[in-house]
């Protein structure tokens, strides 16, 4: 079960369809004393162990064990892991509209989404909820909460909320409705000619949200592109397909899948009567950005289209198929890998899982292979980028600061104290001095420890750049704030100097 929800958070299920598990699995027949030694050591355990065990969760347990041997994105899906899948893949459920987490220990109101019920009842950061439908909510957790607020559309959730500044509890009845979890976030504009958006993941709404989001972008001036893929684990790869459609040439190979089973092998390519958007690109990557993130920008790259930036990507080349179990349980198999135009597979390494999990590159480079244009690129360990740009490492007090909801829990107070904070808000001494108050009294921070921050000006620039966002965000939402402090964010400003580079690239992939 650990194995599983670790694994969840970045594991891609990259659907190619027509398998089925019989002609996959071909393993020797085994014969029945197995089976009986299984159901023996099952037995025991439930009858021996001065525990008492739930039987689904050691016949989970001991599928976990198989899969293990296999590779580390092949897994079982349990009944309420395989339901979150699909919920996400979707892109939309039936809901009130709010991002949520646990701050001082309260359930707390991160963000309402934009447009959605709770949003247009005044639904704010930082609200505490305390009650639903009469039940307090003090001993649930994450889950729980969730489960009460979602639930079919056009049914009514009374939620009461304790406010700042505030003496009574709101009690707001909210009519669900059903909610679209947006992949593509923060479009705008970063000059007058350059466009920004940011794709966090791929679910079946992911290209249609992009073409929206250009399209609006394009009549605000937009003459060049910075597509920042960094920390998206991936999606669907038909999504992938559709994304790469907007700005490679029509019948343009974006990647092909090579496995066991005949029917793995398969080629993708982009509409054969798709107009892509002839601009200069750029996009950016981390070590976070997987699978059919790395499919987009791999194929960008060997059709040398598009100049990549950042940090090399993770390195998932594995393609999963899902196929239902019994019980509304399913297996996302591996069984295939997946190669970019160029012919170079980049799944990384796991030979040492450890590593491989907590996405630390090993061999970056592999056998050479070649681009459009003849430029060497590498297979085994990811996507490299063209110009390689290392994003900076949060300390891990700075870490803290934002696990604990520290930045979050001071903007909340100091928004509600000063109201007239507009979209030009400039975060000054007085602001600062205020926040490391706060801290020292809250006993978060040491006086002597101050000091040693305030002569360290990469965590004084850090800490200043987050309690920026957080500020503007309680105020205008997280949206917003996101927005207004791209432009402090220093990979960002590094990144759009090297437009030079995406031009001569645009102009000589539409040229030829």
């Amino acid at each position: 079960m650990k194995k599983n929800l670790l694994l969840f958070a970045f594991t891609i299920f990259l659907f190619i369809g027509g398998f089925s598990l019989w002609k996959i699995i071909n393993f020797p027949k085994i014969d029945k004393y197995s089976y009986s030694q299984y159901i023996e050591l099952l037995d025991k355990v439930q009858s021996t162990y001065p525990e008492k065990q739930e039987p689904s969760e050691l016949i989970y347990s001991s599928i976990d064990g198989m899969l293990q041997f296999l590779d580390p994105h092949s897994n079982f899906l349990d009944p309420k892991t395989y339901k979150a899948m699909l919920q996400r893949q979707e892109g939309k459920f039936s809901g009130i509209g709010i991002l949520i987490g646990i701050r001082n220990g309260k359930v707390t109101v991160i963000s309402p989404v934009e447009g959605t019920p709770a949003y247009r009842l005044g639904v704010r950061a930082g609200d505490i909820i305390a009650e639903i439908d009469g039940e307090p909510t003090e001993n649930m957790n994450i889950n729980d909460v969730v489960d009460k607020l979602r639930g079919p559309k056009g049914t009514k959730v009374k939620v009461t909320l304790i406010r700042i500044g505030v003496n009574e509890p709101i009690v707001l009845e909210i009519l669900r409705d059903v909610i679209t979890e947006t992949s593509v976030r923060y479009p705008t504009m970063l000059d007058n000619n350059i466009g920004y958006v940011r794709v966090t993941d791929f679910n079946k709404t992911t290209s249609e949200e992009l073409r929206d989001s250009l399209k609006k972008l394009t009549n605000q001036g937009m003459e060049k592109l910075l597509l920042d893929l960094r920390d998206n684990p991936g999606g669907i790869l038909e999504q992938a397909i559709e994304v790469s459609s907007l700005f490679l040439k029509p019948n343009s190979l974006v990647v092909y899948t090579r496995g066991r089973d005949i029917s793995s092998v398969m080629e993708f390519k982009t509409k054969a009567k798709s107009i892509p958007y002839k601009i200069p690109l750029i996009i950016l990557v981390n070590s976070g950005s997987a699978s059919a993130s790395e499919i987009v920008a791999g194929a960008m790259q060997d059709h040398d289209r598009a100049l990549i930036v950042g940090e090399t990507t993770f390195g998932k080349g594995l393609v999963q198929s899902v196929s239902e179990l019994s019980q509304e349980s399913a297996l996302a198999l591996t069984t295939a890998r997946y190669y970019i135009p160029s012919g170079r597979c980049i799944q990384r390494d796991y030979t040492f899982l450890t590593d491989y999990l907590k996405g630390v590159n090993g061999k970056t480079a592999g056998t050479e292979y070649h681009t459009d244009n003849g430029r060497v690129v590498y297979g085994g360990g990811g996507v490299s980028p063209d110009i390689k740009l290392t994003s900076e490492k949060f300390s891990v007090y700075q870490m803290k600061l934002q696990g604990l909801g520290l930045y979050f829990n001071f903007a909340i107070e100091y928004v509600s104290k000063n109201q007239e904070i507009d979209e030009n808000f400039q975060l000054n001494q007085n602001i600062l001095d205020e926040f490391f108050k706060y801290l020292i009294e809250n006993k978060w921070l040491f006086q002597e420890d101050k000091e040693k921050i305030c002569k360290d000006e990469t965590e004084l620039k850090n800490i200043k750049f987050m309690l920026k966002r957080e500020i503007l965000s309680a105020k205008f939402g997280m949206t917003k704030g996101y927005q207004l402090t791209l432009k402090d964010d220093e990979q960002i400003l590094q990144t759009i100097n090297n437009f030079d580079k995406a031009e001569e690239l645009n102009k000589n992939y539409f040229s030829n």
